[in-house]
């Protein structure tokens, strides 16, 4: 965050280790300061709560994907410091691909509506946590779906009702954007939380 940054350039700290993307860009520019860039092994998604209509049908999902411009994303809430992922495997990691990718095409978005259950859209609820660059990608997912006829409203969570969310019980929510990074450098520690059958239940990413 901004006060790691300043910690970093008045010389209190020696290292630090990621950074939001405004306080890049001054780092990068400090003659003082070594900065690199290499690719994460983070992801940030969008998850539906496919258990529950409207995001239980296939084809609003893929309307959706196509209806967001990652690009736009990146430079508007990320300051350009990003990539566009179209994986659950972060790009870092090997097995990431853009293969079968649904890139942004804004006319494809509103054939995937038409073909769903929901051609005239709907009104649905974004979770997000408490962070200034995580409600500025949603004010791009809200702006996005817009053009297709669904009406987003924007909700920040505290860090335990995200937690809960993500991993706990209830999991009573439509849409959340969520960050995951594996705990080791392997495609295993992407895929199985979140993704295999194990981790349905309470305390599972699944």
């Amino acid at each position: 965050g901004v006060s790691r940054a300043i910690a970093l350039e008045a010389g209190e700290i020696d290292f630090v280790w990621e950074t939001n993307g405004a306080d890049a860009a001054s780092l990068m520019d400090n003659p003082n300061v070594v900065a690199e860039e290499v690719n994460s092994v983070d992801n940030v998604m969008l998850f539906f709560n496919i258990d529950n209509p409207p995001f239980d049908d296939v084809n609003l999902r893929n309307a959706i994907a196509c209806a967001i411009n990652r690009d736009d994303i990146i430079q508007g809430a990320l300051n350009g410091y990003g990539l566009a992922n179209y994986s659950v495997i972060a790009q870092g990691l090997w097995g990431s691909t853009e293969k079968d990718a649904l890139t942004y095409d804004l006319d494809k978005a509103k054939e995937y509506l038409a073909q769903s259950e929901y051609p005239d859209g709907f009104e649905c609820d974004l979770y997000i946590n408490q962070d200034s660059i995580y409600n500025s990608i949603a004010i791009y997912v809200q702006e996005a779906l817009s053009q297709i006829g669904i009406t987003v409203n924007i909700e920040q969570k505290s860090g335990d009702e995200m937690s809960n969310i993500q991993f706990g019980s209830t999991r009573d929510y439509d849409m959340a954007i969520v960050r995951w990074t594996a705990d080791y450098p392997d495609v295993n520690g992407q895929l199985y939380p979140l993704f295999h059958s194990d981790n349905i239940a309470e305390g599972g990413g699944n």
